[in-house]
């Protein structure tokens, strides 16, 4: 085998090291704060019911795509001449991506879907139809990983491959307006001493601004690869897994001060706190028509020590 490696690629391989060793620090400290504060502390708000809640689950899942899919481009720069065993590790690659990829949209949308239906509801209710299609799609562009993996002798995989991850790329790019324009709205219309607003909707929509903002990057970083030379193309795509590690280290922070600051609630007003609990009973279940039920009749306040449902 020839290890002689041309100087982009030798950026490709820095770039994914530094993605791998950003991702694996961040989900040693996700542990570790998960293990504190959720499993030891047995705290008894909504969200740390189960350790391997939702959210919890979606960052180890997003996490391990992203450190899955630096590895196999790393892999497959040293493979590239070993068309069977190159093969094998670009199919790796592409779950891997494809899982990161589902673990940000559902994410951000169980995260986020309260606040764009505050906002923008007919948005809501659009995106939430196209949210139930979200894992036909990724089969459908796994599948044309494979094709373009197996049948490079042809034509047509190509465009296919092309034109699926460009429909997607554009569907998440329409997500993420969705998500963006919501978040802003938000934080452009809401003060500080509105009290008929969740406390978490605040941080949420500043560090799904930050996410949303990754995001477009990758989606361009995409489009890119398919304009430039194979050897730019490979350091593209390390770019790539780099951004999505800086998107799961910004869902992982919005997570601990979303927890941080319930935790503020609870300790400043502990009958304030029952009141959090039942405005954060339908956290992740926006989708649900007893959910969005619950979060809307539910948004509650304690006031002179009584429970306030408006």
């Amino acid at each position: 085998m020839n290890f002689t490696v041309p100087s982009m690629e030798l950026y490709a391989i820095s770039t994914s090291c530094c993605s791998i060793l950003l991702s694996f620090l961040f989900l040693g400290y996700m542990i570790y704060f998960v293990c504190k504060h959720e499993l030891v502390g047995f705290s008894s708000l909504p969200e740390n019911k189960s350790v391997f809640n939702r959210f919890n689950v979606l960052i180890l899942v997003g996490s391990m795509g992203s450190i899955g899919y630096n590895i196999t481009l790393i892999f497959n720069i040293f493979t590239q001449d070993q068309t069977g065993r190159s093969n094998n590790i670009a199919i790796v690659n592409s779950i891997s991506f494809i899982l990161t990829e589902y673990s940000y949209v559902q994410y951000i949308w169980a995260r986020g879907g309260d606040i764009v239906r505050r906002q923008f509801k007919k948005v809501y209710r659009v995106t939430s139809v196209c949210m139930k299609a979200v894992p036909i799609l990724m089969i459908i562009q796994f599948g044309s990983s494979l094709c373009m993996v197996y049948l490079l002798d042809f034509e047509f995989p190509k465009y296919f491959y092309y034109a699926i991850h460009g429909f997607d790329g554009l569907l998440v790019l329409c997500f993420d307006i969705a998500l963006l324009a919501s978040f802003a709205s938000f934080l452009q219309g809401t003060h500080d001493d509105d009290v008929d607003v969740r406390y978490d909707f605040k941080i949420i929509s500043q560090y799904g601004i930050i996410s949303s903002t990754i995001c477009f990057c990758m989606v361009a970083d995409f489009i890119a690869t398919s304009l430039v030379d194979v050897h730019l193309e490979r350091m593209l795509f390390s770019v790539l897994g780099l951004l999505s590690g800086f998107i799961f280290c910004t869902l992982g922070i919005m997570k601990i001060r979303v927890f941080r600051e319930m935790q503020n609630q609870k300790n400043a007003n502990p009958l304030e706190s029952f009141c959090v609990k039942e405005k954060l009973e339908s956290t992740g279940r926006g989708a649900s028509s007893t959910g969005r039920k619950q979060s809307e009749v539910t948004n509650s306040r304690c006031v002179g020590g009584q429970s306030t449902v408006v």
